[in-house]
């Protein structure tokens, strides 16, 4: 009984011997602080260790989480000791050597290994000649990361997850050369994503990679950012975003950066997209903005019957560059309006309806999704104004609420004055009425007037005509005697 618990015990042992081993999954960051002396070597931390005719060599320990690359350097600390190190694999062989020390011989290194694979190492620190060598004095080690494997859990950890025009910041380091973030695409949206170096000397490097891992779009650096430049995904569904160092594994540059992922338009069947249209009116102006997410809107416009419409478009801020489209209840289109050569404005000049019904009314940007301009703007419908009075004079009076270029305004509306005042515009308003009633009332009653004349005078011409006709005699005699007949007028033969 008491040997089956010894040999329990053992295996036990034995166990946590080779898990701890390999306990370091996940390489720590480099650290420059010194820890409790220890035969063990951690990234980044300096050890001291001493030579001496005893002890010619010292041997340390190295654990490695995947192929890393590294540095080693010795350096001496006191005495008149000559370094030299070397790198042993599992088997006792040599696989990295420094080839003695530099030309102060105080100092040795291994300027730039890249271990075979993961597993445990060993550095030996010695002097020059090893055992027939005749220095000693004490020294600094230490193992300095310039790169971990690809396969390096820190190499493949996600950040989190990255949402449209919120940028996020990170660090690229040697042990964490690359930060991978997921973005949750609703459609086929077209992106944009952008790192930018903010300290450091870190080149970055962009990716955009499928739910496989394989890159979609790559975005390289002019040295302090890179950009993919607009893409579009290929479908709704789950992206990886790997931000990275220049040459990876085998880069040598560190810092901070900001990245972002910049939304330029939402791709059909986004959410963005899906917005319940707004009710339009005859003569009553709208307002709206199109953005990247919502790169275009729609209105619900009921017509009657034989309706003749004018829909206008004039952008009010931004660059965004409006077109209009007039479409029908199955969502086919019936009429596009494009933007002026100023790309200000965009118009569907009297269109003729074909019937009764709801129609939509989308105002959109020149080149859709594809596009980058956005802005506010004014949709205007005039066509019952339009077609009820052609001359608006005496009829219409605009009102500019606020500064706007008459250029922007419908060639109907700036057929006549357009009121603009900078007192109390309601005031203002009713005055100008008043006056356009007036005046309206003076026209009727001249008119009224120049007919009640007319009418007079073709009645007395009318009177006067049939009172001579009738006093006329049927004959009389000529100058020269001979009698004379009136005949009627007519037709002869």
């Amino acid at each position: 009984m008491k040997r089956q618990i010894a040999f329990l015990a053992t295996l036990v042992f034995a166990l946590l011997m080779v898990s701890g081993a390999w306990a370091q999954d996940v390489t720590p960051e480099a650290s420059a602080e010194a820890t409790a002396q220890s035969t063990t070597l951690s990234y980044g931390t300096p050890v001291t260790g001493e030579i001496s005719d005893a002890n010619p060599t010292q041997d340390w320990t190295i654990r490695t989480a995947s192929a890393d690359r590294v540095r080693v350097q010795v350096e001496r600390s006191d005495g008149n000791l000559i370094p030299d190190v070397t790198i042993l694999d599992a088997s006792g062989s040599v696989i990295a050597d420094s080839y003695g020390s530099d030309y102060t011989y105080a100092f040795s290194e291994i300027e730039d290994y890249t271990f075979p694979d993961r597993g445990e190492y060993t550095v030996e620190v010695t002097r020059d000649g090893g055992e027939d060598g005749v220095t000693s004095g004490s020294y600094t080690l230490q193992v300095i990361p310039l790169g971990t494997a690809d396969t390096n859990p820190n190499n493949q950890t996600n950040m989190g997850e990255i949402n449209a025009d919120t940028p996020v910041n990170g660090e690229i380091t040697a042990t964490h050369w690359q930060n991978l973030y997921t973005y949750n695409a609703p459609a086929t949206d077209i992106v944009q994503v952008i790192a930018t170096r903010t300290g450091g000397t870190l080149y970055p490097i962009v990716d955009i990679r499928d739910a496989n891992g394989e890159s979609l779009r790559a975005g390289y650096n002019d040295n302090a950012s890179a950009d993919t430049g607009s893409y579009q995904l290929p479908a709704a569904g789950q992206y990886t975003i790997a931000v990275s160092r220049y040459n990876n594994q085998r880069g040598n540059t560190l810092g901070t950066y900001e990245l972002t992922l910049h939304l330029a338009g939402s791709g059909e069947g986004s959410p963005n997209l899906a917005v319940v249209p707004q009710t339009a009116s005859y003569d009553t102006p709208l307002t709206g903005e199109i953005t990247n997410a919502q790169w275009y809107q729609e209105w619900t416009l009921r017509a009657a019957a034989g309706d003749t419409i004018t829909i206008n478009v004039a952008r009010t801020s931004g660059d965004l560059q409006p077109e209009v489209s007039l479409m029908g209840g199955s969502g086919q289109e019936l009429r596009h309006g494009y933007n002026d050569d100023v790309g200000s404005t965009a118009s569907i000049e009297r269109y003729d309806l074909g019937g009764p019904g709801n129609y939509t009314v989308r105002v959109l940007r020149a080149q859709g999704a594809n596009s980058d301009t956005s802005g506010s703007y004014t949709l205007t419908e005039l066509d019952i104004v339009a077609k009820r009075w052609p001359r608006p004079s005496g009829r219409m009076l605009p009102v500019m609420l606020r500064p706007t270029a008459l250029d922007l305004l419908p060639a109907f509306v700036t057929a006549v004055s357009v009121l603009q005042t900078p007192g109390n515009i309601a005031a203002a308003t009713a005055d100008a009425v008043h006056l356009l009633a007036q005046r309206r009332r003076r026209v009727m009653r001249t008119r009224a007037a120049g007919a009640f004349a007319t009418l007079a005078l073709v009645a007395m011409a009318t009177f006067a005509l049939m009172r001579g006709t009738s006093s006329l005699p049927s004959e009389f005699i000529g100058v020269d005697g001979a009698p004379a007949v009136l005949v009627s007028g007519g037709a002869f033969i």
